[in-house]
């Protein structure tokens, strides 16, 4: 009787909690006769593969908690931890039975654990194992890769950085590696290469950084960032667009990126492109929520690697294999077609000077506020994006004239439960006294409440007390779940150097009221 309950106990699946996989956070492993499944805690990070895809199978004992490896065959690994001391006999056994014919011993590896931050790095298909006298220290899977490069504010040139992908999956209080610096000793000045190049070398083939994956549909070479500041070469792809750099490398899907703008600078020539990314990418200890590319209205040309025929099943005939036009609509016209994102632009507001943004201060920082219909964008440092949707209210605080105070301060206070990841107050400072009227009266048109707006009027002499009165909208006048959006910016449309803005936002209302 005992033996039937064992096999039928083995026949079944067998479930394990709080199991975590390196990088992913913790979640369910399920393990049956043929198969490995984990699935996160809130379900958006899964992982499945048969158990017949296992070249080995390893076990470790760190501390109390039990560590599961898998090595795949096509090089790489899966490493569950979390597991009690306990557990070694059912894997052992679940493992061994699903071998069949051709059982699969789990094998017993003892880590080093004497604290050694020194040894060799080995590297094993996908794998990268950093060893002490033949005994593992520590193993990190390079299919998480995202960076791999020399700093080149370090000394020598002996230093190697790695960055791993970061998953929305992992929760808040759990660690998780997301870099790790490798210091080596100074190679032979004869080398061509030093040790931290070709240990580079290595890691980016293992890691198949170097596959961009097919051929790119379109680029732009020498692209000026503002953040991250640099020059990058753009290439486009079918579902991810590429950034490549002197150092830094960065491969962003079309999925993480949540909207777009093009702004134009008080010079009327430059322009600003602010990328709003859903997971930001970065760079050393930095991380960037929101890229800033400063592009200009000069003529130049697109080149689409693809047919007529293949551009028009694929765009409709909206985006040729070759188009000629300013640089900064070359560049909306690609986001829109290939990556199939909307770009928003200025609606309505103009400043005193008739410009889209007023000149203020965010903290220590002078930048550039612009000031959408639906969006507050202040560029570049640090680069902000505000919904109006998140607001609670608006304060607007001058100084006293008396004094010759010549600016005034707006205070924006975000609802609760927006805007989590930052502050709930925002102060934007030094706005010139000029522009107060008109900023005001967008404020008052959008319906936004000013929270302090008697109290200024009436120690303020260019406004009067019956426009005070007016304009205060109470809480419930708010519509708090306005859908409407930003004027949407159309890149096909032929701008001339004395084409005015407004027109083209105003021939794209209807399309920006539908998104």
């Amino acid at each position: 009787l005992w033996q039937i309950f064992r096999c039928a106990a083995l026949s079944m699946a067998q479930t394990f909690d709080n199991i975590y996989i390196a990088g992913l956070g913790g979640g369910t492993l399920t393990l049956a006769k043929d198969q490995v499944q984990w699935l996160s805690r809130d379900g958006s990070e899964k992982f499945a593969r048969k158990l017949a895809d296992a070249s080995a199978a390893q076990w470790s004992l760190l501390g109390r908690r039990g560590l599961l490896r898998f090595i795949w065959n096509d090089g790489t690994a899966t490493r569950f931890e979390g597991f009690a001391e306990e557990d070694h006999d059912a894997l052992s056994a679940l493992v061994t039975k699903a071998g069949g014919d051709d059982p699969m011993d789990v094998e017993n590896i003892e880590p080093a654990a004497d604290g050694t931050n020194y040894g060799d790095v080995v590297f094993e298909g996908k794998r990268l194992l950093f060893e002490r006298e033949g005994q593992l220290v520590f193993e990190k899977d390079l299919s998480s890769l995202t960076q791999c490069v020399i700093p080149g504010n370090r000394a020598g040139g002996n230093e190697l950085e790695m960055q791993f992908l970061e998953s929305d999956a992992v929760n808040v209080a759990d660690d998780t590696l997301v870099e790790i610096r490798f210091v080596m000793p100074e190679g032979d000045p004869d080398m061509d290469i030093t040790p931290a190049q070709e240990m580079q070398k290595l890691a980016v083939e293992a890691a198949g950084l170097s596959n961009t994956g097919g051929s790119a549909i379109c680029g732009f070479d020498g692209c000026s960032f503002l953040v991250p500041r640099g020059n990058y070469s753009v290439h486009m792809f079918d579902t991810f667009v590429r950034m490549n750099g002197p150092k830094y490398d960065y491969r962003i899907k079309f999925e993480d990126i949540n909207r777009l703008y093009m702004l134009e600078k008080p010079d009327g020539f430059r322009m600003v492109v602010v990328i709003s990314l859903t997971r930001g990418i970065r760079q050393g200890q930095q991380r960037y929520q929101n890229l800033v590319l400063e592009t200009n209205k000069d003529e130049d040309e697109l080149i689409v690697n693809l047919s007529e025929d293949e551009c028009q099943q694929r765009f409709n005939g909206e985006l040729l294999p070759r188009t000629v036009g300013p640089m900064c609509n070359l560049i909306a016209m690609a986001f829109r077609h290939i990556a199939g994102k909307k770009i928003f632009v200025a609606g309505s507001y103009r400043s005193a000077r008739e410009l889209q943004c007023v000149q203020c201060a965010y903290k220590a920082y002078n930048g550039l506020l612009f000031v959408l219909d639906r969006s507050f964008v202040f560029i570049h440092k640090p680069t902000l994006i505000i919904r109006f949707g998140e607001l609670q209210s608006v304060e607007l605080q001058k100084g006293d004239p008396k004094l010759g105070l010549r600016t005034f301060d707006m205070v924006l206070t975000l609802k609760p439960g927006h805007g989590a990841d930052r502050e709930r107050v925002l102060m934007f400072s030094q706005l010139e006294k000029d522009e107060y009227k008109p900023l005001l009266s967008f404020l008052q048109k959008q319906k936004i409440r000013i929270k302090n707006l008697q109290a200024e009027a009436a120690s303020y002499a260019e406004v009067d007390d019956g426009d005070a009165d007016a304009a205060v909208v109470q809480d419930d006048e708010m519509d708090e779940d306005d859908e409407e959006d930003d004027e949407d910016f159309d890149p096909n449309e032929k701008a001339s150097d004395d084409d005015d803005d407004d027109d083209a936002a105003s021939d794209s209302d209807q399309d920006a009221g539908d998104d």
